[in-house]
């Protein structure tokens, strides 16, 4: 439409947020691949500012108009990617595992698929539901080294379950091989998580030491 040119055309020269506008104006007007463009950017804008629920307009118009149209299947992938972090970012965790996974069964890239199966993982950890999550736990082996810092996370997250499961020593080994990667890698937010774990796990088990490792996990947050 017109109006859709027009604002498009002051966002190019000004660089004026106006994505949401301009796929609300090409989707009345029939235009559904410049629609598709402007609610997949419209919805990552929105995810990012923490509008969660304006994202997952945005993102589920953007998937039912893509659809499944073979010459758009990074965009749906795309589109799926950001949903599922919407509502996993909403709090509504069994519509994120359920997007995770089915992102996870439809992509054919490894890493993308390591992530999500992942993502599914802490969804249905935050649901309490840990048969599902074991299940996930097998669906995820294939994938492990397609990306060493999501495999790690999946190790903590394995901790965890063990933590649930009274096994202190198994949650243990775990963490100590996530967080080795952790440290590796540089990535300080992980690794303040799986030393919370450590500390708490090394305490149970009588190491009193362990109390050192929750002191270092504050001060990295």
């Amino acid at each position: 439409s017109r109006i859709a040119q027009n604002i498009e055309a002051i966002k190019k020269s000004s660089n004026d947020n106006s994505a949401s506008d301009l796929a609300f104006h090409y989707s009345r007007s029939g235009n559904r691949e410049k629609a598709i463009e402007y609610a997949l950017a419209a919805g990552k804008d929105e995810l990012a500012k923490w509008s969660n629920s304006q994202a997952i307009k945005h993102l589920t118009y953007a998937l039912e108009a893509i659809g499944e149209d073979p010459k758009l299947v990074e965009e749906r992938e795309s589109a799926l990617s950001s949903l599922a972090d919407a509502f996993y970012a909403d709090s509504l965790y069994k519509d994120a595992e359920r997007t995770f996974e089915e992102l996870a069964n439809t992509t054919q890239k490894d890493t993308v698929k390591l992530r999500a199966l992942r993502m599914a993982m802490y969804s249905a950890f935050s649901l309490g539901d840990i048969s599902r999550l074991t299940e996930l736990l097998k669906k995820v082996e294939p994938y492990s080294t397609s990306d060493r810092l999501e495999n790690a996370r999946i190790l903590a997250l394995k901790g965890r379950v063990f933590t649930l499961q009274q096994k202190p020593t198994d949650s243990i080994a775990c963490n100590k091989a996530a967080m080795q990667t952790f440290e590796e890698e540089c990535s300080l937010p992980d690794a303040a998580i799986c030393l919370l774990s450590l500390g708490a796990e090394s305490v149970v088990t009588g190491n009193f030491d362990g109390l050192a490792d929750s002191l270092l996990a504050v001060a990295l947050f």
